[in-house]
């Protein structure tokens, strides 16, 4: 307060006697000096020391010397007390730390091939090289050979007895000559080479594949039966039971087709006799008063024998050409052949796969076959060249067609459960893409389909057993049941009757629906 009241506004408003008044400092502390300096601070120079050194981890040079924690310090933050000493190392690979180091190329490829032949190698971590890794009795009883030193393995060639002069005529052995440790042993006498040729004799006699041989061959030779289960193979009159009937109420002449058909409603009969299941019915040609059917209990009428297992069997349909037919193979060949001569007329190989199916069209002179490859080709008859091939996208596998009673339409079981369309347009075979019956389950069988004699009605079989029947014009399903207890492999529409239906089915059963 005082230097307040000692101030003045203004240097000429100072008068003498007010500047040469003292200025008391005894009430003002901020200004007051102390009475006591220290000239030499105590310094704790210990704390640097103390002070934790960051070392780069990337450095090659060390202008300290750090402790070993100082060494191996986490670069950021702090260290995870859960990790291993071996985890918190540094590491410039996966695994760990990897120097760089100079080896004699020589030297190292030496020790790989010793290791890798004899077994056996120079230890390259310890201070000495007198120490091995590997099989060390095989070391020690080598001595520590290598394989650069005239090592033998025993791959070595056998010598030969050489005799390179040409002057000695008896002697000379040549490029032929025995080997040094071959032995020649003589020719055994008679009795001896008797003895020998029993033995032998013997244990081929024992051995699966002499008994594989000799069953096939008593197989191949066997005779050819056929049981008639008639009274008589002819009646009063001297007709064979395949003369077709003359009044059974049905007009059984090729040409007669019904007016209509319908659903059939009940079953009427059953057919047993089959010991395994049945693969295939079919009517009798023409009449269809008869019907015939195959199953899987190894019954044949004839042999042809390729080598390859036949998935197919189609005789031409001509009269003068019913000797003929086609065998679709495993092996992705379609084999033609004589049953007069039982010889090979004609192979059509083109497929990429086994083949399913063959049908006639075009008035027979043409015909189309589908296989695993899905695929369908038209073949002229006898031409081994095919003319067409169909394979679509959305088209699979089809192992069985059948053609349509007025020969416009041919349909095909596909494996992914519809039944495809291919019309016959000009004498041509054209895949209908937008048109499909579906609503079966028929994956993984080959269910034979067919239609009903006026063009109004397609049935076929399914995995479950069931029989279908489905409109042709609307492609509605218009009726279905369980026919079987197993698969229904085969469906047949009698050619002249209206509504009757033959089945077969893995069961070993046929049935009739009327």
């Amino acid at each position: 307060m005082d230097l307040l009241k000692g101030y003045a506004h203004s240097d000429e408003e100072m008068s003498d006697d007010d500047a040469a008044e003292p200025v008391s400092l005894e009430n003002c502390k901020s200004l007051a000096l102390p009475t006591s300096l220290a000239v030499a601070p105590e310094v704790n120079t210990k704390s640097i020391l103390k002070q934790i050194a960051i070392v780069d981890p990337r450095t090659k040079e060390l202008k300290t010397n750090p402790t070993y924690d100082q060494l191996f310090q986490p670069e950021a933050g702090p260290s995870n007390p859960f990790k291993s000493d071996n985890q918190k190392a540094q590491k410039n690979t996966l695994t760990g730390f990897v120097e760089p180091a100079h080896i004699n190329d020589f030297h190292f490829t030496r020790e790989l091939r010793s290791f890798d032949t004899l077994g056996y190698a120079r230890n390259p971590t310890a201070e000495r090289s007198n120490e091995f890794i590997g099989n060390k009795e095989a070391a020690v009883g080598s001595q520590g050979e290598s394989l650069f030193d005239s090592k033998k393995t025993g791959g070595e060639k056998r010598k030969r007895q050489a005799n390179f002069d040409a002057s000695d005529v008896e002697g000379y052995t040549g490029p032929w000559a025995k080997y040094c440790d071959e032995k020649t042993i003589a020719k055994p006498d008679p009795e001896l080479q008797k003895e020998m040729d029993e033995i032998v004799r013997k244990r081929q006699a024992n051995s699966r594949r002499f008994k594989r041989k000799q069953q096939q061959q008593e197989n191949d030779n066997a005779d050819e039966t056929s049981t008639l289960h008639l009274k008589e193979a002819q009646d009063y009159q001297g007709r064979s039971f395949l003369v077709p009937p003359a009044f059974t109420g049905v007009n059984l002449r090729a040409d007669a087709v019904p007016e209509k058909c319908f659903i059939p409603k009940k079953q009427i009969h059953v057919y047993k006799g089959h010991t395994k299941g049945v693969n295939c019915v079919q009517w009798f040609p023409k009449s269809a008063h008869l019907f015939l059917s195959c199953s899987m209990d190894t019954k044949v009428k004839q042999r042809f024998h390729t080598g390859h297992i036949p998935f197919c069997v189609k005789f031409h349909p001509d009269d003068d050409k019913n000797h003929m037919f086609l065998a679709g193979m495993q092996n992705k060949k379609i084999v033609q052949w004589d049953s007069r001569t039982g010889e090979i007329v004609q192979e059509y190989d083109r497929h990429l796969g086994p083949v399913n199916s063959i049908t006639f069209f075009d008035k027979n002179r043409r015909f189309a076959s589908t296989s695993d490859d899905k695929s369908i080709r038209i073949w002229e008859w006898e031409i081994p060249v095919d003319t067409k091939l169909i394979q679509n996208v959305g088209l699979h596998s089809i192992p069985t067609m059948n053609k349509s009673p007025n020969e416009k339409w041919v349909v095909g079981q596909s494996m992914d459960n519809r039944i495809v369309l291919f019309q016959l347009i000009d004498e041509k075979l054209r895949f209908a893409k937008k048109k499909a019956f579906r609503g079966h389950n028929s994956a993984g069988y080959a269910c034979v389909t067919d239609f009903s004699p006026d063009m109004s009605f397609l049935i076929s079989g399914d995995a479950d057993g069931k029989l279908f029947i489905w409109d042709w014009r609307t492609h509605k399903i218009v009726a279905r049941w369980k026919a079987h207890d197993n698969t229904c492999i085969s469906a047949r529409w009698h050619p002249h009757e209206k509504s009757k239906i033959l089945t077969a089915g893995w069961d070993s059963v046929i049935k009739m629906w009327a």
